[in-house]
């Protein structure tokens, strides 16, 4: 799932679709990913509201724990969602977890258009910073 999660917050749409496709088959409950996805969101958020307030980036990485193999990742997201980005990203995940536990038989497919949204959305502004 943290392969999942990096890929949408990374704006990795290719990447991103085996992801999912894989966990699908594996059995993960769309609900679970979401909320998964819902989780970085919040750590992303918090992270950048600590860094307004003047804390470091290894500061908090440290107290978030990040694992090692996950910091370029996490660092790359940080960079690339702003507060109202990720605001509007918490909303459309409890959006979709919503749906999810409501209509069951599409999961998947609410699952599957939330991350692509979310990771095109994170594509664009990695695009402009170019």
């Amino acid at each position: 799932v943290d392969m999942l999660i990096d890929s949408v917050f990374s704006g990795e749409a290719q990447f991103m679709d085996s992801v999912l496709e894989r966990a699908l088959k594996e059995g993960f409950d769309p609900s679970f990913i979401i909320g998964a996805l819902l989780r970085h969101a919040f750590l992303l958020l918090n992270t950048q509201k600590d860094l307004e307030s003047g804390r470091s980036l290894g500061e908090i990485e440290k107290q978030s724990r990040i694992f090692y193999k996950r910091v370029a990742a996490f660092r790359r997201q940080v960079s690339l969602w702003s507060i109202s980005a990720l605001q509007s990203a918490i909303t459309s995940l409890g959006e979709s977890q919503l749906g999810t536990r409501q209509n069951s038989a599409l999961a998947d497919t609410i699952l599957s258009r939330t991350c692509l949204s979310l990771a095109l959305a994170a594509r664009r502004v990695a695009m402009q910073a170019r």
